[in-house]
């Protein structure tokens, strides 16, 4: 990452599998993420075991001697300054902090801390020239340099293509830059910063290694981390991530073995970025997340392997699925970008992931956020810690790193009577054992304070759940179910036939989204972590949302633990007929013996009890699986809807993935191969991607098939369930969920529904029609299986009355009786953010409709499709969503008068809307308020920049290359008066041309040749705020100073001297969506277009 901060790039939790380190550093929304698990021991433990053990640890010591890094610059308003570094040294021993910025010079210093300047991309930072680089041991900066900053991403130093996909290439001008480098003192180097791809890593090496004078100056290899999950994340074996975190410290400690023995003297490994985005990687996640993240895998994980901890090393070693990357370098063949995938880290890989670890010379966490720093509270008191920063400087005051430097005194004193009580009072979940005697037991949960117990009705979701005094009654009871991860799923079995299950949705906070409902339909926000006061008294802390309940004596609520004061500790009144001896799905060594009987699969997690439990089975006497299923290539049919599970090589995750109708095909082949367990691993014969379906997640949530299949975890281990009739269930063996079909493929909890009853079909079997899809049953055709009717429709009309040919046209979808636009946000998926409006700024309202060859319609914006999922009315199941299956089909019905209907082809639905304004979808629809009119909308030719050439003296047009919106300015006006960005017709040819004029510094100002108006952007201001043209170059200061940066056939990115890059949105005029920010998308690069002054 880095000033001007890329886009959030998805998480190399391995490819989010958590398993492969191919993906990049930042994880996107759909991708698989992983499971949370028990917390570990508290922070104060670990502190007091490095205290220990200090005087025995292995650890690599950092030849500039220290372990604890900081990853940030003054930019985006965060007033980061010297006192914000000074209270850092004063919690963690200045001697121990070393600092970088992602520049070679800082104006933030203090006493003993060192400052690592950077050489960000080949041969200057930020268009400052390496020649510029400050000498070695001077104004707190040491003999350490970085090199290039992320050259495999285009958001950093690989916004040069030739860099970022030619890394053999480049070994030369690394030699170049370091030898500059050395020529002024310094004496070791820190390699490039890769921000995910260590392919890339290995063939610069490869070419490092025969260009003289390149391998003498790596000393260290440097890499970069993101997660999207934090607050989730645990330190355990069956916590995916933790997995993919070790795989990807693994992958980087193996290319430093490997290239050590061909004559490199690397000395260890830097993490020098790290940090925590939320889960669509929008901003960066909050306080409480990143705390959790660093506790887990910071301190709990390198800090404990640093301290030569037996217990996490003992854990790391014989974890499965620790998993590095390649192919080698060394195997033949050059760079292909994407070509980085997961690989078998063999009998070695954890043994080598310690090791990993231990060759760790340094951690730098990522403190950068818009107008905050994550590790300091900011503003006026920009010099006090925040809670993040008293952990992160905490744990680098004992960090094993520099064992010739004495501990620094305590800041603080360990708590003696409640050792569980984290710091900063944050909630310590108690270790598994202690509230493992409530699972299977049925009780009252009733509020300290104000003796009120919790309860749900009859009704579901928030609706009839709440707080009252005790009454006695069923419905205030609750039964206990522990996971295997040592979560509780806590349920009412007494509000209706299917229970209510208790949660507390991310992202919300007070009583908005909190309840009770269907449990088939709550997902990893029903898990809940019990934190026990004493005996009989606990908090209740939600593993997603980390939400914590109390009673305020209004009502039942949940929030953040930093934002409870009272009334979370609640009393578990056990009743008296609970019984220890409940059947559960927790872990026996029970295995399946027959085939006809299914098991859930056993895990590793085991409870401490006095009688071994059971485990569920599900047996159905008389019917046999398919022979042979163990090792054979099936079509997987679903019953409901006749359609193909299918898995497209050269994707991954959810990618390339889901059920079509028509005759299977290749892609369509599974291989069944059953484990010692019984449960199977089911294995696309093309693709070689192995299905799954992740805990703690519902419906399309992190369920598709994952390449290469050794990639894939426990979640992708499967109970094949015979139904009697020919059909199956297919339900995953570590996360409960069954795999259906509706409106796509998805994975529930209750897998036995109808829509998630399979055929496995050997190819060439015999038919059967199951309407108008063709479907191939195993023995016979389930009696109940549904028929389409698609026969009976009314043909698809092509071509509107009015002249406007549909196929391929761009329109906006208007209402005919509320004159509202159907919308779709990009970024959001399903039913989220979808809906009919009047006024969209954004082009969400501008759907694509795409001819089939069946005459039918895909009506698409953005990559979500439209679509009305069969069996379901109003508003139920409709949506714009991806992927999305048969039933994004649609006809499109000309009515007269440019009015159309709009019927799906699969559910026969109508699209309309409602009375109160909801997109509804209902099969015998009519009237105005199911009848839409289509404005077409005439697509803007893209803009072609034209040649440039030289930059410093060059008059160019600048358009942005997303919203075709040209830059101006006009005379006799000032900031952001006169000045914006139009489509290009409205900005005449006077007002639009600006002069490129490079600066001493190596940026350049750029000035309006009509009004002699400076573009800038002001270093205090953010967003759309403080961006504009100044009357006189003077005016602007150094927020008139911009680096060109060009990503190739002369477009370019405007990155302000403050860090700030230059957009202009779409869908607005004027000044309005002009801005400059970090990190920015597309429409954050422009096209230059030479003209004449």
């Amino acid at each position: 990452m880095g000033s001007g901060v890329a886009p959030p790039r998805a998480m190399a939790s391995s490819c989010c599998s958590c398993a492969n380190a191919a993906a990049s550093s930042r994880c996107g929304a759909g991708d698989k993420t992983c499971e949370a698990l028990p917390e570990a021991p508290s922070l104060i433990q670990f502190r007091q075991s490095f205290a220990r053990r200090s005087a025995e640890s292995l650890s690599t010591k950092a030849a500039f001697g220290r372990f604890c890094g900081i990853a940030v610059n003054r930019e985006n308003g965060n007033a980061y300054d010297s006192k914000d570094l000074s209270a850092a040294a004063t919690k963690a021993g200045a001697e121990r902090i070393w600092h970088y910025n992602w520049r070679m010079t800082t104006d933030v210093e203090t006493p003993g801390v060192q400052f690592v300047p950077m050489i960000k991309e080949p041969g200057h930072t930020l268009g400052v020239s390496v020649e510029q680089l400050p000498a070695a041991n001077q104004g707190g900066t040491g003999a350490v340099v970085k090199g290039w900053n992320e050259p495999d991403d285009p958001g950093q130093a690989g916004h040069d293509f030739n860099l970022r996909s030619n890394p053999e290439a480049f070994a030369q001008k690394w030699t170049d830059d370091m030898i500059v480098a050395e020529r002024k003192g310094y004496t070791e180097f820190i390699g490039p910063a890769m921000a995910h791809d260590v392919c890339w890593l290995d063939h610069f090496l490869k070419a490092c290694e025969t260009t003289a004078g390149c391998k003498e100056r790596i000393t260290y290899l440097a890499f970069h981390r993101y997660r999207n999950d934090c607050a989730g994340y645990k330190a355990e074996q069956s916590h995916i991530g933790w997995r993919g975190d070790l795989g990807y410290a693994l992958a980087y400690y193996r290319l430093m073995e490997k290239y050590n023995a061909r004559g490199f003297k690397i000395k260890g490994l830097v993490w020098d970025e790290i940090g925590c985005f939320v889960e669509d990687y929008s901003t960066f996640a909050a306080e409480d997340s990143q705390i959790t993240y660093m506790q887990e895998f910071y301190i709990k994980t390198i800090l404990a392997v640093k301290a030569n901890d037996e217990a996490m090393i003992e854990k790391i070693r014989t974890s499965p699925w620790i998993m590095p990357v390649g192919p080698d370098a060394h195997a033949g063949g050059s760079y292909e970008l994407g070509k980085c995938k997961a690989i078998d880290g063999g009998a070695n890989a954890g043994q080598d992931a310690v090791n990993a670890l231990r060759s760790l010379v340094s951690v730098a966490w990522f403190s950068i956020s818009p107008l905050k720093n994550h590790l300091w509270i900011g503003g006026d008191t920009s010099d006090s810690l925040s809670k993040l920063g008293e952990v992160y400087f905490e744990a680098c005051r004992t960090a094993l790193g520099s064992a010739d430097l004495p501990l620094p005194a305590p800041t603080e004193t360990a708590p003696t009577e409640e050792p569980t009580k984290a710091m900063n009072d944050e909630p310590v979940v108690t270790p598994v054992d202690a509230a493992a005697a409530l699972d299977g037991k049925t009780a009252r949960i009733v509020n300290a304070n104000t003796q009120r117990e919790i309860y749900a009705d009859g009704q579901n979701w928030g609706s009839g759940f709440g707080v009252r005094p005790r009454t006695g009654q069923a419905n205030g009871l609750w039964t206990f179910t522990r996971l295997a991860d040592g979560a509780f799923r806590i349920v009412n079995k007494a509000a209706n036939d299917a229970g209510r299950l208790m949660y507390a949705a991310k992202g919300y906070t007070g009583t908005t989204r909190i309840g009770a409902g269907t449990p088939s339909f709550v997902g990893g926000d029903g898990d809940w972590m019990l934190s026990a006061q004493d005996g009989t008294h606990f908090k209740f802390i939600n593993q997603l949302s980390t939400r914590v309940f109390y009673d305020d004596g209004a009502a039942i609520a949940a929030d953040l633990a930093a934002q409870v004061n009272a009334g979370d500790v609640w009393s578990i009144e056990v009743e008296a007929s609970t019984t220890a001896t409940t059947t559960t799905t927790r872990a026996t060594t029970t295995t399946r013996t027959t085939t006809t009987t299914t098991t859930t699969r056993a895990t590793t997690t085991t409870v401490a009890s006095t009688t071994a439990q059971p485990e569920t089975t599900i047996s159905v006497p008389g019917v046999a699986l398919p022979t042979p299923l163990d090792g054979s290539a099936r079509w997987v049919v679903n019953a409901e809807s006749g359609r193909y599970l299918f898995a497209t090589a050269g994707m991954n995750w959810n990618g390339g993935f889901g059920a079509r109708t028509g005759q299977g095909g290749d892609d369509a082949l599974w291989a069944f191969t059953q484990k010692a367990d019984g449960s199977f691993r089911i294995v696309n014969k093309v693709s070689d991607r192995a299905l799954y379906a992740a805990p703690g997640a519902t419906l399309a949530d992190r369920v598709g098939a994952g390449s290469p299949s050794t990639a894939v975890g426990d979640d992708g281990n499967w109970n094949v369930v015979p139904l009697g009739d020919g059909s199956y269930n297919l339900i995953n063996a570590l996360s409960k969920r069954g795999l259906y079909d509706t409106a796509g493929v998805g994975a529930q909890l209750n897998g036995g529904k109808t829509e998630g009853e399979w055929h496995l079909v050997l190819p060439g079997a015999p038919t059967t029609t199951a309407g108008a899809a063709t479907t191939q049953a195993a023995t016979t055709t389930k009696a109940t299986t549904t028929t389409k009717a698609t026969t009976a429709s009314p043909p698809v009309t092509s071509t509107a009355a009015a002249g406007i040919t549909l196929a391929g046209a761009t329109v906006r979808i208007v209402n005919v009786k509320t004159s509202t636009k159907l919308y779709a946000v990009k970024d959001a998926n399903w039913f989220y953010q979808f809906g009919a409006t009047a006024a969209v700024a954004d082009q969400s309202d501008v759907w694509k409709l795409s001819k089939q060859a069946t005459g039918e319609f895909r009506i698409a914006t953005s990559s979500r499709e439209l679509y009305a999922a069969l069996g379901a009315t109003g508003a139920t199941g409709v949506g714009a969503g991806v992927p999305v299956g048969a039933d994004g089909g649609w006809r499109i019905e000309a009515l007269g008068g440019a009015r159309y209907a709009l019927t799906n082809t699969v559910s026969n639905r109508r699209l309309g809307v409602s009375s109160t304004g909801g997109v509804v979808a209902d099969v015998g629809a009519s009237g105005d308020e199911a009848t839409w009119t289509l404005q077409v909308v005439q697509e803007v030719a893209p803009v072609v920049p034209g040649p440039v050439g030289t930059l410093d003296g060059a008059v160019v047009t600048i358009t942005n290359k997303v919203s075709q919106r040209r830059l101006f300015a006009e005379a006799g006006s000032d900031a952001t008066v006169g000045f914006g960005a139009n489509p290009v017709a409205q900005v005449s040819a006077t007002i639009g041309k600006w002069r490129l004029t490079k600066q001493a510094s190596g940026l350049y100002r750029i000035v309006n040749t009509a009004s002699d108006r400076t573009l800038y952007a002001s270093p205090t201001a953010f967003w759309n705020s403080g961006v504009g043209a100044g009357a006189t170059a003077n005016s602007v200061g150094t927020g008139g100073e911009w680096a060109i940066q060009d990503q190739g056939s002369d477009f370019y990115r405007l990155v302000n001297a403050n860090g700030r890059i230059l957009y202009a949105q779409a869908g607005s005029t004027g000044a309005s969506g002009v801005g400059a920010g970090s990190p920015v998308g597309d429409d954050g690069t422009w096209a230059f277009a030479r003209v004449t002054a």
